[in-house]
């Protein structure tokens, strides 16, 4: 997948890694969405599916409930990363920030897995691998 602009402001000497279809789980709902890696944060940017703007009400009902569904985790808070299944799925990272667990089910697994691994503030806490 190409790297499209992030549709947040970068800070100072961020830089845009990677970006991946997602979907974030809090509990049993699932609110669809892109996930984006960059040097210090990751973030989780819902997005409404285009075929629900075909129904104009429908489309602006789903975008206002998922809104606040937007989540960012600075790369520095992250204490913990997996893997585990929801369903039948296997690939849904796990991000362990100490005081919050946060969930997502990521597209291309293994190579956003890798991207966010590589990342020089993982890398110097010595994080288990992710299986």
């Amino acid at each position: 997948m190409a790297n499209p602009t992030p549709p947040f402001e970068l800070h100072a000497g961020e830089q845009h890694v990677r970006v991946t279809p997602a979907g974030s789980l809090r509990g049993l709902s699932l609110t669809t969405g892109r996930v984006w890696l960059t040097s210090e944060r990751l973030v989780f940017q819902p997005v409404v599916l285009w075929v629900f703007w075909l129904a104009p009400l429908v489309g602006l009902m789903l975008w206002l409930m998922n809104k606040s569904h937007r989540r960012e985790v600075p790369l520095a808070s992250i204490k913990a990363l997996g893997r585990t299944a929801f369903g039948r799925n296997k690939n849904v990272l796990v991000l362990g920030t100490g005081d919050a667990e946060f969930k997502l089910i990521v597209d291309d697994f293994d190579p956003f897995a890798a991207a966010l691994r590589a990342q020089p503030v993982l890398t110097a806490k010595l994080l288990p691998e992710v299986s």
